[in-house]
């Protein structure tokens, strides 16, 4: 008896060695491309240490597996991924704001020493 030869009675046909079903957990992916191909759950593994990078189960399914949380091995953890301090909001108000009165002030200054009114004039010595 073989028994890695099985009937799917949904499909119609055998399953089970690559020559009967290209994808042996119906996954929807290519055995040749799967990582785990009898486990459902889980299908890619891009930076080859042994984690998926999803563990996605199918209602009724389980699976031992357990999500990579690195997926490109970058030591740069999934949920860090492409966050910037831009992404808080505080560049596009205060920081903005901030460029905006210094780009103002500069151009202020700019006009007043245009017009001759940058010199300091004379100094009173009764002051000093």
């Amino acid at each position: 008896m073989n028994t890695s030869v099985w009937f799917d009675k949904t499909n119609g046909y055998s399953c089970g060695p690559d020559s009967e079903d290209t994808d042996d957990d119906n996954d929807g992916h290519p055995d040749t491309r799967d990582a785990w191909p009898v486990d459902p759950c889980a299908w890619q593994d891009t930076d080859n240490d042994g984690l998926p990078n999803n563990v996605n189960c199918p209602e009724g399914k389980t699976t031992y597996l357990v999500a990579d949380p690195d997926d490109d091995n970058d030591g740069i953890l999934d949920i860090l991924e492409g966050e910037t301090a831009t992404d808080s909001g505080d560049f596009s108000t205060g920081t903005l704001l901030l460029i905006v009165l210094i780009l103002a002030g500069i151009g202020l200054f700019m006009a007043r020493v245009k017009r001759g009114g940058g010199e300091l004039g004379p100094i009173n010595e009764k002051h000093l």
